[in-house]
């Protein structure tokens, strides 16, 4: 299936309003869901646990529930998915991995609970690079996830169905983790919007972040959707201690005034041509709404992103060191590899990189007093073919997982929340503009998000 074959979803915020009209039901928004996944996943090969029979059966006491009480929350009856490394109650966490079918929790993570809650309908567990290790996508026990663009390339990951199913329209939201990139870079390559919420925001309790603790100071979950609104509402559910985000959206009305950096240092002359032309463009569209750019290099910053793997492959490496030792065999070549690099890391690298990193947050926070979000290309590549590791960029040879990381994780280190909304095309790939914000401005962020989407498609 060509991918102008496809249809997106329809939009949260249009299919809550014709709920709260009575004009469909969730067994309507659920059967849609079935239909778009039946047509498109052995393409796309976006879960692993895919439970359409449960789904219905939600979908159908639900409907009762509403008609007979009304809808408790703008969620209430929508269908989503959630990445297969956090926990679902009776559902496998199989986190992508060889003989973890039989992982059955006893209880929802966190957020999935809330999302039960707010009366949301699971469609199923997404397919995730393995452990959540590696940004490409295509390291899962359970196959590679394609890109919806062209099925031949990586979609990204490590949330890599999670943002493959809403880009091809099975579900509307989904919820997915980032730990160095892992919302945004699937977001950027499947174009859909991804946030990386601010450390800590959004409880993690029950996914691989805690449990398995692959960077677990710098993993966060956040929500996939084809818009910064749809996500508005996501956040609105999974984060109810900050409830307000989706009022935030609607209240900022104009980009007008509102200063965005743009640091050239980090990115200008290591990027794709297209991926330039993409981003200049999107600094054009802000413009025109009287935006104001500021060009203004911020070299300490070039520094951050290799604190990361001083932090993420220790931490992996000491929670893995068990199963490594005792089953090795059960990884992918690729993930062991990289999770054995965790090994090479001294005890003195670790606490100087947490060291640096907290330095790196204080000077970021006073650095964005009076700003209101950074600009980058998310990515400075387009989805590559699957399967491979070294590319030539730029007349070089450049290893493809450095490449996929290289923007995204210094929010990460700092701890700020991060926005990738889709910029536009490079040889018909999608490109991602990514925003990075002050710690604590996931709203805002999300209602810059929504006010340049607005700006783009006029």
């Amino acid at each position: 299936m060509k991918y102008s074959d496809r249809k997106p979803f329809m939009r949260v915020s249009e299919a809550s309003s014709l709920l709260d009209a009575g004009k469909i039901t969730p067994v309507d928004l659920v059967e849609m869901a079935i239909e778009a996944t039946n047509a498109q996943e052995n393409e796309i090969n976006a879960y692993i646990t895919f439970i359409p029979d449960q789904a219905l059966e939600e979908a159908r006491l639900t409907t009762e529930e509403i008609r007979q009480h009304g809808r408790k929350s703008m969620l209430h009856g929508i269908p989503y998915a959630v990445k297969d490394l956090i926990d679902v109650k009776g559902l496998p966490t199989t986190m992508g991995s060889k003989g973890m079918e039989n992982n059955i929790p006893a209880c929802d993570a966190a957020t999935v609970a809330h999302l039960r809650a707010a009366g949301a309908i699971l469609m199923g567990k997404t397919n995730t690079q393995e452990w959540g290790v590696g940004p490409a996508g295509d390291q899962s026990f359970y196959g590679p996830v394609h890109n919806p663009w062209d099925t031949d390339r990586i979609s990204g990951g490590s949330s890599s169905g999670s943002c493959a199913a809403v880009a091809t329209g099975m579900v509307p939201i989904s919820l997915g983790s980032d730990g160095g990139g892992s919302i945004r870079i699937p977001a950027s390559l499947c174009s859909v919007v991804g946030l990386k919420t601010t450390y800590k925001r959004v409880n993690t309790a029950g996914s691989n972040t805690t449990r398995v603790r692959f960077a677990s100071h710098l993993s966060v979950q956040g929500p996939i959707a084809s818009t910064s609104e749809d996500a508005a509402i996501m956040m609105d559910v999974i984060d109810p201690e900050h409830f307000g985000y989706f009022k935030v959206v609607k209240a900022i009305d104009s980009l007008a005034g509102k200063r965005f950096v743009v640091p050239y240092n980090l990115f200008k002359d290591a990027i794709e041509p297209g991926v330039g032309d993409v981003f200049e463009q999107n600094l054009r569209v802000l413009s025109k709404q009287n935006a104001v750019i500021i060009e203004e290099d911020i070299p300490w910053l070039a520094d951050i992103p290799a604190l990361s793997s001083s932090i993420t492959f220790p931490e992996a490496a000491y929670k893995h060191r068990n199963r490594l030792e005792k089953s090795p065999e059960s990884y992918q070549p690729f993930i062991r590899a990289r999770l054995e690099t965790g090994f090479g890391y001294s005890a003195i690298q670790y606490i100087e990189a947490m060291e640096r990193r907290e330095e790196a947050i204080e000077r970021f926070e006073a650095y964005m007093v009076d700003k209101d979000a950074i600009l980058m290309p998310t990515l400075p590549i387009t989805a590559y073919p699957l399967f491979e590791t070294e590319m030539d960029f730029l007349g070089e040879k450049k290893n493809c997982s450095e490449l996929l990381v290289k923007h995204t994780r210094t929010a990460n280190v700092i701890g700020c929340p991060a926005l990738s909304v889709p910029g536009g095309f490079s040889s018909g790939l999608p490109v991602g503009l990514m925003l990075m914000g002050a710690v604590g401005a996931d709203a805002k962020l999300l209602a810059l998000g929504h006010l340049f989407e607005q700006a783009r498609d006029k």
